[in-house]
């Protein structure tokens, strides 16, 4: 400023050219000009330094626009830009709505962004909930944590969804979570939208209990009804974790109450906005409402009793849990009281839960399933995934399958396939979807009977595709020797039961 004053000064005085004194003042001469001409035309203010910035940006966004998705989000602060986004486009179809990143600034700007610290995640476990791929295969269950409302009443919201379209069946405060009330809000539900296949819950009650089997009289009334109850491990929430993630935003959206009736009303609130408003992320930005379809099971008029068939000895639970066998008293069940049960040798395959076997129509033909006595551990196997290979390395999965021998003895053999190479296949994720493939059939109980293989066609069968491409190149000629021209002409056509690797020993000693 004052060096500006200074030129200004020496050049009214005329005692030097413009070109002299711009020279001194290492300026060009287009600026000296520039100086005079704001000094002459506001004085001393003139010469102060303006923003040079333009006074309008042609990519700047409007106004207008600003503020619908500002509204938006004040109306939904636990909202994310992708969801205001798909809501405008949604409401004003006609209108060119900026990019995501463009939205988050503008509400980032706005200050109604709450900084959050990062945290490390994990890679998500999804793998129990593979088998909801429709609607009403699944249906899951769970009491989001309790909380107060204004005056002081407990609020037990008892929550039930969709596993595939994510929908919102109930969301129902209770007074008690005992089974009659828990009961009579799934009644409502089946009436409403039918019946589902399985429901996931977790091990607390009423859902299960202590009992044999964990079966709770809740979990006998699913089963009556055809109904699965597929309960979590303990300890590990994420086997639900489509039901969980639910609960977060229930948590996030859900405005406290003065009492129990205005809670409701706000639970109600919730409900509706989270099936019909509010996009998801994992439906392609549709709303669960637009995706789910009510079941074509429809809730019986009277619930059927469980058929047992003539193998079975079939007895009655009396009110203290004990029934009657060869004269004495026998302790089952206080929760089965009134029910009948149906009895098998030690070691007889029989469907988990009531001890019997249920209707035919009570589960889906890919979903039969048999298990062992009536226990906690489940059936369904996740399997194992590994590298294998030095040079060509590839993707190898394992698992236990069952089988059922000629003689009808069940057990069960190790099975493993090459899924591919490391390079085909790029992630772990996809390799782990592709073993969820693998043991889809096999954890859907379709048991393969195998006991009556050949050494042939185990080598044709299982060998040859799994394990001999990972073999090195002399490796491969060792075995190509030894496997054709020694083993397969003599133990061929020997069954793989009766082959021991003794046997092979001697047989292969003998050759040397």
């Amino acid at each position: 400023m004052d060096e500006k004053l200074r030129f200004v000064f020496e050049y009214e005085r005329d005692e030097a050219s413009m070109k002299a004194l711009c020279e001194r003042f290492g300026i060009s001469r287009e600026t000296g000009y520039v100086w005079l001409r704001r000094y002459r035309q506001s004085g001393p203010e003139g010469l102060v330094e303006v923003n040079r910035a333009p006074l309008r940006h042609p990519n700047q966004t409007a106004v207008s626009i600003e503020e619908s998705v500002l509204v938006h989000r004040q109306a939904h602060m636990t909202w994310g830009p992708r969801k205001l986004k798909r809501i405008l486009e949604r409401d004003q179809p006609g209108r060119v709505w900026p990019a995501t990143s463009t939205l988050g600034e503008t509400v980032k700007r706005a200050g109604l962004v709450a900084p959050r610290r990062k945290r490390r995640r994990t890679e998500p476990y999804t793998a129990p909930l593979a088998h909801a791929v429709e609607s009403n295969l699944v249906w899951c269950a769970d009491f989001k944590g309790w909380f107060k409302s204004g005056d002081g009443t407990r609020i037990d919201p008892l929550t039930i969804t969709n596993a595939c379209s994510r929908y919102l069946l109930r969301c129902q405060a209770v007074e008690k979570t005992d089974t009659e009330r828990v009961r009579a809000i799934f009644e409502a539900a089946f009436r409403q939208f039918g019946l589902p296949w399985w429901i996931r819950i977790d091990n607390g009650p009423p859902f299960a209990s202590s009992a044999v089997g964990g079966l709770s009289r809740l979990a006998v009334w699913w089963i009556k009804l055809g109904i699965v109850p597929e309960r979590i491990e303990a300890g590990h929430p994420e086997q639900n974790g489509r039901h969980e993630r639910m609960h977060r935003t229930l948590k996030l959206d859900l405005r406290p109450a003065e009492d129990w009736r205005g809670q409701q009303r706000e639970l109600d609130r919730f409900r509706h906005d989270y099936n019909q408003v509010r996009p998801h992320e994992s439906l392609g930005m549709h709303t669960p409402a637009s995706v789910y379809e009510p079941s074509p099971r429809p809730y019986p008029a009277q619930v059927p009793e469980v058929e047992f068939p003539d193998t079975m000895l079939v007895r009655t639970i009396k009110s203290h849990g004990h029934f009657r066998w060869k004269k004495h008293d026998v302790f089952l069940s206080e929760m089965r009281w009134g029910e009948r049960v149906g009895l098998l040798p030690e070691g007889c395959l029989m469907n988990p839960g009531l001890g019997a076997t249920l209707p035919a129509d009570a589960l889906p033909p890919e979903r039969a399933t048999f298990g062992g006595r009536m226990t906690r551990k489940r059936c369904f196997q996740k399997g194992s995934l590994f590298k294998r290979g030095t040079r060509k390395k590839v993707w190898v999965a394992r698992w236990w399958e069952p089988v059922i021998g000629p003689d009808n003895v069940p057990g069960r053999i190790r099975r493993s396939e090459v899924l591919g190479a490391v390079g085909d296949i790029a992630t772990k994720r996809e390799a782990m979807q592709m073993l969820d493939d693998l043991l889809r059939k096999v954890n859907s109980g379709d048991f393969r009977p195998q006991a009556d293989w050949t050494f042939r066609s185990f080598v044709e069968d299982r060998w040859k595709p799994d394990v001999y491409p990972t073999l090195k190149f002399s490796s491969k000629k060792f075995y190509d020797n030894m496997v054709d021209a020694h083993l397969m002409p003599v133990f061929g056509d020997t069954q793989l039961r009766l082959l021991t690797k003794d046997r092979v020993q001697v047989f292969l000693t003998a050759k040397a």
